[in-house]
């Protein structure tokens, strides 16, 4: 009796790969407000001007009350100061809001966050040494006030009476 000689094969597995699926979207050619993305008919109706960047106050309870201008902002960031104390940097490009308040001073974190918004105006009282150089000569960002209490005629920094002299300090007509 002969034999056939075995063969012993492998096993072998196929795996098909499907198809990559691609969704393709047409096109979205409209033309958007830099900040905001609301859209507009043409390049004419572009806000062409700077952003205002304004600080505000939000350490306690009386800066809240008195907060101004807040709901017109194209964006509101929040920067924590000091320990659970917070300031917003208010960001208005699209609308205008007067009054804004209450102004408080700029942080040295306010250059980085700020220098993304091509040269904005930024609306300060005080700050250290360190910042104000940082501001006023280092970066395209420079309108502020050192000293609240010595305001220059026109420059559109105005004190009332909200609250003490912390909260009262506010930007109008700008």
């Amino acid at each position: 009796t002969s034999t056939a000689p075995t063969t012993t094969v492998a096993a072998t597995t196929t795996t098909t790969e499907p198809d990559a699926t691609t969704t393709t979207i047409a096109g979205d050619d409209s033309i958007r407000q830099p900040l905001t993305g609301e859209i507009v008919q043409s390049e004419d109706d572009l806000i062409t001007r700077p952003a205002l960047v304004v600080k505000i106050d939000n350490n306690d309870a009386a800066a809240r009350k008195n907060h101004s201008g807040l709901a017109v902002a194209d964006i509101v960031f929040e920067e924590i100061i000091e320990a659970n104390d917070t300031r917003f940097a208010a960001v208005f490009h699209t609308q205008d809001s007067d009054p804004v308040g209450p102004i408080r001073s700029g942080r040295e974190q306010d250059v980085e966050l700020l220098s993304g918004l091509n040269a904005p105006l930024f609306a300060w009282s005080g700050g250290n040494p360190g910042f104000t150089r940082l501001i006023r000569f280092d970066r395209p960002i420079a309108h502020g006030v050192d000293d609240p209490d010595h305001l220059p005629i026109g420059t559109g920094f105005q004190r009332l009476a909200l609250g003490g002299q912390r909260h009262g300090f506010l930007l109008k007509n700008h």
